[in-house]
């Protein structure tokens, strides 16, 4: 899902972490990091949503996109995903 939310976006790097979720019980949430001097504006989230839908189901797909700074790395760059 990775490279797909990547491909053509303002989307530098990012990372899906399971939220919890009253309804579901848990569902994805992508926290995002954008390339230099962009934004992430509506029509890029709907076109996010709508290739990860296609790419991996609507159930799987981020039901929200969290824009950050940076995504915290470990000292051998794994991305620490219980700190955001």
């Amino acid at each position: 899902m990775r490279d797909k939310l990547r491909a053509t976006s303002p989307v530098a790097n990012c990372i899906v972490v399971g939220v919890s979720d009253p309804i579901t019980g848990q569902t994805p949430w992508a926290f995002i990091t954008l390339m230099t001097g962009l934004e992430l504006l509506e029509k890029d989230q709907e076109w996010l949503t709508a290739n990860c839908v296609a790419d991996v189901g609507e159930h799987a797909a981020p039901s929200q996109f969290v824009v950050i700074e940076e995504i915290p790395e470990t000292m051998t760059g794994k991305y620490m995903r219980r700190i955001v």
